[in-house]
């Protein structure tokens, strides 16, 4: 289970990345989500299993704040393509 752990804090560190670069390019907003789906996933499994420690926990909160920021990011950067895209910028 500390294999796991440790996968679920670094996915989780991994993706708090989305939130820097989704403005420049959504690829890594979709990353981010991807990541702290994984990092959700991870530490819930964890849980499940009855050894939960610091890591896990880190781990599911990480994966929780870049889950929420990377997709509040790919929603504005969806947005502003388009708005751009409307007014004749691209």
């Amino acid at each position: 289970m500390k294999g796991k752990s440790i996968a679920s804090l670094v996915c989780g560190i991994l993706s708090l990345e989305g939130i820097f670069g989704c403005f420049a390019n959504p690829v890594c907003a979709i990353i981010g989500l991807a990541l702290g789906i994984v990092a959700i996933v991870l530490s819930s499994g964890v849980k499940n299993a009855g050894s939960e420690n610091g890591m896990s926990k880190a781990g599911f909160v990480c994966g929780l704040i870049g889950l929420i920021l990377s997709a509040i990011g790919l929603i504005v950067g969806i947005i502003t393509c388009a708005v751009c895209a409307a007014a004749g910028a691209i």
